[in-house]
């Protein structure tokens, strides 16, 4: 079982760091792995496919929004890929800035199951790198 969970703080409002990180167009330049995204889910219910580099090779997988809480949360479960996980972000106000906790739960199956632990180091380093990637491009 993989479980992780980070927090930054960015300096920015609640709202402003809501916005750019539900923008599924602008995912791929904060997101490292994150090739590309074909289709929105902007609606409960609704999904679209992200492109990912993963052990150095094009993963493609299929998210289906679970929770769309304006300034608040917001979180995707895999529908369709090699590592079923589900990720929640949390949005919450922090000394005029937005504190963001990102919490992935998951498991890997099949080819990918006795490189569990080896997944888990790369999803901790790379929400690290992202989020810090995201803090400045959002700080400028």
């Amino acid at each position: 079982m993989i479980s992780i969970e980070k927090s930054i703080v960015i300096n920015k409002p609640v709202e402003q760091v809501f916005a750019f990180v539900t923008d599924a167009s602008k995912a791929p330049s904060w997101q490292g792995s994150l090739e590309s995204v074909e289709g929105r889910a902007s609606m409960v219910g609704q999904q679209h496919t992200e492109v990912r580099k993963l052990l150095g090779r094009d993963v493609r997988t299929v998210v289906e929004l679970t929770a769309y809480e304006p300034s608040a949360r917001w979180a995707v479960k895999v529908v369709k890929g090699p590592v079923p996980y589900e990720i929640m972000v949390l949005f919450e106000p922090h000394d005029g800035g937005t504190r963001l906790t990102t919490r992935v739960k998951g498991e890997a199956t099949g080819l990918f199951r006795g490189m569990e632990g080896i997944i888990k180091s790369q999803l901790e380093k790379s929400i690290e790198e992202d989020t810090s990637r995201l803090k400045r491009i959002l700080e400028g």
